[in-house]
């Protein structure tokens, strides 16, 4: 009686343990891979400029994504790109022109 007691409670320890380290394992996942993005801006580039740069054209477009429609908050270079980069409209950066004090750089 005694060696059969023994034995259900060494088999109910192992069991504990071995849910335990399964519980555990189960709560262990791998973190959601963050995607890989590069983010390429160009200025006064139309959609004509690409024929003349194939290897642009083979590594950026063709395998990347280009968007078609789209709409900007402000129609100067400066305040455009302050509000892409920051993700603030341009009354929120204070860039509101190409040129000093409002937005730019000195020549």
């Amino acid at each position: 009686m005694m060696r059969h007691l023994q034995a259900v409670v060494v088999s109910l320890g192992l069991l504990m343990t071995m849910s335990a380290n399964a519980k555990k394992i189960a709560n262990r996942q791998t973190p959601p891979l963050r995607p890989n993005i590069i983010f390429i801006l160009t200025d006064d580039l139309d959609a004509g400029s690409a024929a003349f740069m194939p290897r642009l054209k083979a590594l950026l477009i063709d395998q990347g994504v280009s968007f078609s429609n789209f709409f900007v908050s402000f129609s100067l270079c400066c305040p455009s790109r302050a509000t892409i980069l920051r993700g603030q409209y341009a009354h929120n950066t204070q860039i509101l022109g190409n040129r000093p004090p409002d937005g730019g750089f000195e020549k």
